[in-house]
């Protein structure tokens, strides 16, 4: 802590604490509301300079290298979760069923199960309401609202 944050720190204390310690009434007032405040300020500089410090202490290079081992175990696991359920079920070749699941962030089975239900393309999801999507396994009220939301933002036809 510099000389500036020092001089800034007592000198809202001795401020606060003079108003406060008047309120309050007498010397003892003003020394104690002083100190108070001062050691709340103390706590709360230190508390933000630590938050700080762990928050810089990762340099941004692991925070990439990070990013880019998930972005690539995710794509794995796609990738294999997709071949593995090719052979269970062979409508999953279709490539509708593998565009909803991508697009909408949904699983596969979900996707199978809407394209089971009748939603063959993209304009049947934007006509849809929620109460619908939900009659189909799987799709809760809020994986319907967000295939809603999702088809309709990306101007899916």
């Amino acid at each position: 802590m510099n000389g500036r944050e020092w001089l800034a720190m007592i000198g809202v204390s001795l401020i606060m604490g003079t108003f406060l310690g008047v309120i309050w009434g007498g010397k003892a007032g003003v020394v104690g509301a002083t100190i108070l405040i001062f050691s709340l300020l103390l706590a709360s500089y230190s508390w933000f300079k630590r938050r700080k410090a762990r928050e810089e202490a990762v340099p941004e290079e692991l925070v990439e290298e990070a990013k880019e081992l998930d972005n690539k175990a995710t794509a794995e696991t796609v990738s294999s979760g997709l071949d593995a359920f090719q052979d269970v079920n062979p409508i999953v070749a279709d490539d509708t069923v593998i565009a909803f699941s991508k697009e909408l962030g949904i699983s596969l089975e979900k996707a199978q199960n809407l394209y089971e239900a009748g939603y063959t393309r993209w304009g049947d999801f934007s006509e849809a309401i929620p109460q619908d999507l939900i009659m189909v396994e799987g799709i809760n009220p809020t994986i319907a609202r967000h295939i809603i939301t999702t088809v309709r933002a990306k101007g899916l036809r």
